[in-house]
């Protein structure tokens, strides 16, 4: 965590032992890379708060019990309007997360901020009245 601590700039120190217990059950399939993409990515949403807690993983982790999971129910969805949506939905919440700032979404989601206004402006996804700040 003191690495973190000295390049960004946060105050969180510690995990709760419900992340620790997370981190220890996923197979990390993209190595250390992926699990210190993630750090990154909670400090830059939550890096104020000194504890990292369970409900500041991304959706990777429990995207089933998360209420803006994906809805796997409907079955007369095409593969792209259900990839859509759920793309959409994690957008809009990271957005608001970040409030408004599209790099700190863009890095909360693991992408660039151009990426990002590609994907907003693709999927049609409206500025809230707090978005129309210039953008950083």
């Amino acid at each position: 965590m003191n690495f973190f601590k000295q390049t960004m700039d946060v105050a969180t120190s510690e995990f709760d032992p419900k992340v620790l217990e997370v981190f220890t059950r996923y197979s990390w399939p993209g190595n250390i890379r992926e699990l210190r993409n993630i750090i990154e990515r909670m400090l830059v949403l939550h890096g104020k708060d000194r504890t990292i807690r369970s409900e500041f993983l991304p959706e990777e982790f429990a995207p089933a019990a998360r209420p803006d999971g994906p809805d796997i129910q409907t079955s007369s969805r095409t593969l792209e309007s259900a990839v859509s949506s759920y793309e959409r939905k994690l957008i809009e919440k990271a957005l608001r997360d970040a409030n408004g700032i599209r790099s700190r979404a863009a890095a909360a989601l693991g992408t660039t901020r151009r990426i990002l206004n590609y994907r907003i402006e693709k999927l049609q996804i409206q500025a809230s009245p707090d978005d129309q700040q210039p953008m950083r």
